[in-house]
């Protein structure tokens, strides 16, 4: 019996993974090209991002790297114009981005605590905000909010 060929369930779509430099979020992009997606590396570090994409683009798939950091929302409108500039409309975001505070909670500085919340609470704030009324313009699209879990 022959087996029936898989559809790529992101065949021609336009994904945006934050955070995907490294670790899960590259294989979260990876995953999303293997599925058709035309992805966008939204990655703070611009060396990682670049490198993610690259390897994906020599695997024959779509992908860009824009460097962003998800707290600061006008860098997040910056990379989603630049998407819909360069790709068309966003239609599958993937907020990835996050990070760890390694302090007991009552002697973690409030710098800190702050850090993580602009990355990981406003930051999925700031790229739900800049995507969604392109998928609201659709009529349809996927946004995935991804927690971690604390390890400190």
């Amino acid at each position: 019996m022959a087996i029936a060929s898989r559809t790529r369930r992101l065949e021609g779509r336009i994904a945006i993974v934050t955070g995907a430099g490294r670790g899960i979020g590259a294989a979260i992009a990876r995953r999303c090209a293997e599925e058709g997606a035309r992805v966008v590396v939204a990655e703070l570090n611009a060396e990682s991002g670049e490198a993610c994409a690259v390897q994906l683009r020599q695997s024959g798939h779509d992908a860009l790297a824009i460097q962003t950091d998800v707290g600061d929302p006008a860098s997040v409108d910056r990379m989603v114009a630049a998407v819909v500039d360069r790709l068309g409309p966003p239609e599958v975001l993937i907020n990835n981005a996050g990070i760890n505070v390694f302090h007991e909670p009552l002697n973690m500085p409030p710098e800190e605590w702050d850090r993580c919340m602009r990355v990981d609470l406003v930051g999925v704030w700031n790229c739900c905000r800049a995507v969604l009324p392109h998928l609201l313009a659709r009529g349809k699209g996927s946004i995935v909010n991804i927690r971690w879990p604390s390890t400190g």
